[in-house]
């Protein structure tokens, strides 16, 4: 609710400065563009909430990264998300802004065994990279070294942040997402981190493919198993495509991600995105280091988000933000009741004006902690008189 205003206060008045070593500012960007477009992990649902705007995704066209349709049901907490909508209208009091999708796309980074799985350790790794792990990372399954699992986050140039973890079982395929360095053409071979990949000559080159590259590669699952791939030397790709962005123009545009470039002339990259906080007063670009945390707002012209705001985020931000969920409640037990898909646990004074909840009830719930079980931590659970979307 703080944080909500304060973002409100900074488009009025043009230059607010907010916890967490936040810079904001207004740089004046002209008309242009329609809708709106956003990107970031869904932090809520009924129907999605991203970037603290509540999708209506009852219409929308849901697809993953390759266009391949995704089931609006499959939409979880911690996917990445990429959102284009109709306008944005404000929410009143504590409630969320809102907007009407038309299309989401998801997409995921990793899918591949897991190592160097401690108990109480923030990372893991996938494919040899340091997947980090943080306050509002979803686990689902019993994460443990062995086991092959499918990453959503936020891919910084060296880094990478889970926002979401799923135990898989049979996977079609395993995936790695990075930036190609050491390409042979004459080979067809080039290395995403510490592994080396051959494409076959039957596989096309993606148009502006090299070195720099952001690609996704896919690995066939069950030819290249747990037990062959460590072994081979050059790893055989199956299918391969430049990661890329929906991001066009937009009046209202938001991505909430990590910084995964150099800063060159007030410009960097976040989610895919160019983004120009050149116009930002009173912002210290020296902050915008690779893998900061950042919020941006803005409008996008040409696939450039020109920002009229930029917030950089701490771990006290990460930990302060909201999980909400809108829908039915399952009982599991007095304390315990699912919404979503997510275990709510929860105490009676988390009951607002409620005796106590009941099987179907239309609840919205809200949350900042999950519990050492995973479940979420209900501040807030109030009934709602709609649970359609």
């Amino acid at each position: 609710m703080i944080k909500k205003l304060a973002w409100l206060l900074m488009c009025l008045f043009l230059l607010v400065s907010c916890g967490g070593g936040t810079d904001m500012a207004s740089n004046g960007v002209g008309s242009g563009g329609t809708g709106s477009y956003t990107s970031g992990p869904v932090s809520g649902l009924g129907s999605i909430i991203v970037n603290g705007v509540r999708y209506d995704v009852e219409s929308a066209d849901v697809t993953d990264e390759d266009g391949a349709a995704f089931s609006r049901n499959g939409l979880k907490l911690g996917m990445f998300v990429e959102v284009e909508g109709s306008g944005i209208t404000a929410g009143s009091g504590a409630e969320a802004d809102s907007s009407t999708a038309t299309l989401v796309r998801v997409s995921s980074d990793f899918i591949g065994p897991a190592t160097d799985v401690v108990s109480g350790q923030t990372w893991f790794k996938v494919w040899g990279r340091t997947i980090n792990l943080d306050s509002k990372t979803v686990i689902v399954g019993n994460l443990s070294s062995g086991v092959v699992v499918s990453v959503h986050g936020l891919l910084a140039s060296d880094g990478y942040t889970a926002t979401r973890i799923e135990v898989v079982s049979t996977p079609p395929y395993w995936k790695v997402t990075g930036r190609v360095a050491g390409w042979q053409p004459m080979l067809r071979r080039f290395n995403l981190g510490l592994k080396t990949f051959e494409l076959p000559p039957s596989l096309a080159i993606p148009s502006g493919f090299g070195d720099g590259a952001v690609v996704r590669v896919k690995v066939d699952a069950a030819t290249y198993g747990l037990l062959v791939l460590p072994f081979l030397s050059e790893i055989p790709v199956q299918s391969i495509s430049l990661v890329s962005t929906r991001a066009s123009n937009a009046v209202s545009a938001r991505l909430k991600g990590v910084v995964a470039s150099a800063v060159v002339n007030g410009r960097f990259e976040v989610n895919g995105v160019t983004v120009d906080v050149s116009a930002v007063s009173g912002l210290n670009l020296s902050t915008l280091v690779d893998g900061q945390r950042v919020e941006v707002r803005g409008r996008i012209v040409n696939g450039v988000l020109v920002a009229t705001t930029a917030q950089i985020e701490d771990d006290d931000d990460v930990d302060a933000r909201e999980v909400e969920l809108h829908g039915y409640a399952s009982i599991v037990s007095s304390s315990l009741i699912t919404v979503r898909g997510v275990q709510v646990a929860y105490a009676p004074s988390a009951l607002y004006g409620l005796v106590g909840v009941t099987e179907g009830l239309c609840v919205e719930v809200r949350g900042t902690e999950y519990n050492s079980s995973r479940q979420l931590i209900a501040t807030r659970i109030k009934q709602e008189s709609n649970c359609r979307l």
